[in-house]
């Protein structure tokens, strides 16, 4: 069957409509709140200062999805100009901070591989690697970029989210839904484990469905699993952050700008998923440990992922950065 034909197919299904009716109201009713309580401290005339030149969105393309979040974050504090700056690199956007008129190149690293390209960081004042290694580097102006949602319409969702999984309605006990396309032999073995066990309900699976469906999905389900993709880090992790599940995975070898902690925001599981299963038996019969970090992580995210908030941490690094060089 070819590709028209099945997205013929997806969108004349009623389970296609009923998403598209949902994502339509939750859009029309949202209502973007006002940016408050930043955890990166941003001088009150930081717009006054500061330019952000942007890559056009013909320039950077697939790269979009990683970095349309920050823009988002960005035009919450600093004016940001879209630029037909030249993109040599690969999974990389090259964007330029004008910060009381002084130029700094800053490169946005969203490669899903943990080591660097030399050749950028040779011309980039701050290079900030969203699949920064937990190993670090040895370059001091290498930083972690954090990591984004699957996409921009979650916002709008969010409340409706939240507002599900608050109502302690679950349709499901474990939940995680996988494409075989990466990492699949990691990902075939989990779900082996999660579809023959009768220790608990799994829901999920290897097929795909509307974006605004998976999030419905994770925020009715009691514990969420986490695998990793081509990198560690995926959108996913950040979208189940966002709707404040309780995140069951694998240890990541990449970390956000802050570290997610062990048991407090996430439990993690051994490297060969032995124990998957029992870790998940361990937070359904532990209701107030589960609880705790669904709300732990919701919390975290508004802390540190919010687009206004990432930006806020790019924002303070490059000052602190220009700082340093001897401005003002």
């Amino acid at each position: 069957m070819n590709y028209r034909l099945r997205k013929v197919l997806r969108l004349s299904s009623p389970r296609t409509w009923q998403d598209l009716g949902l994502e339509l109201w939750w859009k029309s009713t949202h209502q973007r709140p006002a940016v408050s309580g930043l955890s990166w401290h941003l001088p009150p005339d930081v717009r006054q200062r500061i330019t952000v030149y942007w890559p056009s969105s013909n320039v950077v393309g697939a790269l979009r999805k990683w970095i349309d979040p920050l823009r988002a974050g960005l035009s919450r504090h600093v004016r940001v100009v879209s630029s037909e700056i030249p993109q040599p690199y690969g999974g990389i956007a090259l964007t330029r901070f004008v910060i009381d008129g002084v130029e700094h190149t800053v490169a946005i690293d969203a490669s899903d591989y943990p080591p660097l390209n030399n050749s950028c960081l040779d011309c980039t004042c701050l290079y900030f690697k969203m699949q920064y290694s937990s190993e670090g580097y040895a370059h001091a102006n290498v930083l972690p970029g954090g990591f984004v949602p699957g996409s921009l319409d979650l916002f709008p969702y969010l409340p409706h989210l939240r507002s599900r999984r608050a109502k302690g309605r679950f349709a499901c006990e474990v939940y995680g839904r996988f494409s075989l396309s990466y990492a699949t032999a990691t990902r075939q073995a989990a779900l082996e484990r999660l579809s023959k066990t009768d220790r608990f309900r799994y829901s999920g699976g290897d097929n795909k469905v509307r974006y605004s469906r998976f999030l419905r999905e994770a925020a009715a389900a009691k514990i969420c699993v986490d695998l990793p993709g081509n990198g560690d880090l995926c959108f996913r992790l950040i979208d189940y952050l966002a709707v404040g599940t309780c995140i069951v995975g694998l240890k990541h070898r990449a970390v956000l700008h802050v570290p997610l902690v062990p048991q407090q925001h996430i439990a993690y599981v051994s490297d060969d998923l032995s124990d998957l299963l029992d870790v998940c038996e361990y937070y359904l019969k532990n209701e107030d440990e589960r609880e705790l970090l669904a709300q732990n992580s919701r919390e975290y995210f508004d802390r540190y992922l919010r687009p206004e908030q990432l930006a806020a941490y790019y924002l303070r690094k490059c000052l602190d950065h220009h700082s340093g060089c001897g401005q003002p």
